[in-house]
């Protein structure tokens, strides 16, 4: 009986430090994986925390940039109101100078009809001139000398010179012509022309129109038909 009670004894015995072996290992391997786990955890935490700082630092420096942004938005704001406030001086201005050189174009325009009138007045000047200095101090308007072309075709013809009848030629084809325009033809001085055309005038072979400057001169009516008479002739 004492030898069973020992037996069983020991058995327990051997149960017990198999199961405290047992419990003991599975205690270290329980406290491996806490530590483990352990580890992870913190490394986790870390990370996490390393990507708080980062997220900190980064609302940090967009916070900065904001408020850097503000302050050049402020700046910004107040150099249009300053660029605003010059363009508005320069609209003013310019509004200004628009109506100066308006201003001076038309006075410009105005000026440059003036010089035309005054052009038109000294070139009828000009002509009253050149018709005064050859014809002495005639009034504009005057009666054609009623000197009769004499009867004789042969003595008529022969009294003028080439160059008159080439003027009373031109006269009797293309019409009533002013001194300028003679001259232009026959290639004389003015002067030349002028007395010439006078001298015609005065012997009665031409018609003179004095009611406006320059004069235009006609072949008369007789002279005409002689002119034409002794074409026919030749």
């Amino acid at each position: 009986m004492i030898e069973f009670l020992l037996v069983l004894t020991c058995f327990l015995l051997a149960m017990t430090v198999g199961a405290a072996f047992i419990y003991y290992k599975r205690l270290q391997e329980v406290k491996e994986k806490y530590l483990e786990a352990k580890e992870v955890v913190g490394d986790i935490v870390i990370s996490f925390n390393k990507e708080l700082s980062r997220q900190a630092e980064s609302m940090a420096s967009v916070s900065r940039r904001a408020e850097t942004a503000y302050l050049r938005s402020e700046v910004l704001e107040r150099k249009l109101d300053e660029l605003e406030k010059k363009l508005e001086g320069l609209e003013s201005n310019l509004e200004k100078f628009r109506k100066q050189v308006n201003e001076k174009l038309a006075g410009a325009l105005e000026d440059r009809k003036r010089l035309e009138e005054l052009k038109d007045k000294v070139r009828e000047l000009e002509e009253l001139s050149y018709h005064v200095a050859v014809e002495g101090d005639e009034d504009i308007v005057e009666p054609a000398p009623a000197v009769p072309i004499p009867i004789r075709r042969d003595k008529v013809l022969s009294s003028l010179t080439s160059t008159e009848l080439a003027v009373l030629e031109i006269l009797a084809k293309e019409g009533p012509k002013t001194a300028p325009q003679i001259r232009d033809r026959i290639k004389l001085t003015r002067e030349h022309t002028a007395r010439l055309m006078k001298k015609l005038y005065e012997r009665g072979f031409l018609e003179r129109d004095t009611s406006k400057i320059p004069y235009s001169y006609r072949i008369k009516e007789e002279m005409l038909r002689l002119l034409k008479r002794e074409e026919r002739s030749e």
